[in-house]
């Protein structure tokens, strides 16, 4: 995909469209033209539910939108909520609609020891849960990689089995040590200036669009 094809998708959803839903077709074709997802699968599960089935995609806060799988991923294995193949999820993509503002992991520290916003609450159970993060409204698109230890992995399982059986915290991540976890945050749409407003689509040039695609291409999900 060129730039001025995505431009002129992005302006017709400003026009016609203004949700989130219609970014999602999108942002699967940009990631489909990657090499690094070739031997994986992207899957659309924004439409799931908390059903038996779909416990492994929720996680600690909620369903995303868009998955990477490894291609054995078979989620019959999930019918009796079931979340051990969880290995073989790799990571996920988080679509707000076009221009939304996107909730930051700087605020989400900030705020730990009072109460998050659902925004945020979701991005920090995904990023947690998930590992490998992609969260864009169309012109932000930011990528989160979260490394933890084995232990504290365990912590995490055990959180969302104890949401699967209906015993969580609704603060949940007032009992999680956020000290052990290293979040690293990188915008993928470099070159723009962030400073004085927010992205506009204008503000999108080729350059900035070339570099965009390698470092989304470049993700190393598996």
């Amino acid at each position: 995909m060129n730039l001025k094809d995505y431009k002129r998708e992005l302006n017709l959803i400003a026009k016609q469209n203004m949700t989130e839903y219609d970014l999602y077709s999108l942002v699967m074709a940009l990631l489909r033209e990657g090499e690094n997802i070739k031997a994986l699968s992207l899957r659309d599960v924004s439409r799931r539910i908390k059903s038996a089935r779909g416990q492994v995609f929720y996680g600690l806060s909620s369903i995303p939108d868009l998955v990477i799988l490894d291609e054995n991923f078979d989620n019959e294995h999930n019918a009796n909520k079931n979340i051990d193949n969880i290995n073989q999820i790799y990571g996920c993509i988080e679509v707000k609609a076009l221009n939304k503002p996107l909730p930051t992991i700087h605020t989400i520290n900030e705020k730990l020891q009072s109460s998050l916003s659902p925004e945020e609450g979701q991005l920090l159970g995904t990023i947690l849960w998930y590992r490998k993060v992609i969260y864009t409204n169309g012109l932000d698109w930011i990528y989160y990689e979260c490394e933890y230890s084995d232990d504290y992995w365990k912590e995490i399982k055990k959180n969302v089995e104890r949401r699967i059986a209906g015993k969580a915290n609704i603060h949940w991540y007032k009992e999680i040590d956020l000290t052990k976890v290293s979040i690293k945050s990188n915008s993928l749409m470099n070159g723009t200036n962030r400073s004085v407003k927010q992205l506009t689509i204008d503000d999108i040039n080729e350059i900035n669009w070339q570099e965009f695609r390698e470092n989304l291409h470049q993700i190393n999900w598996k």
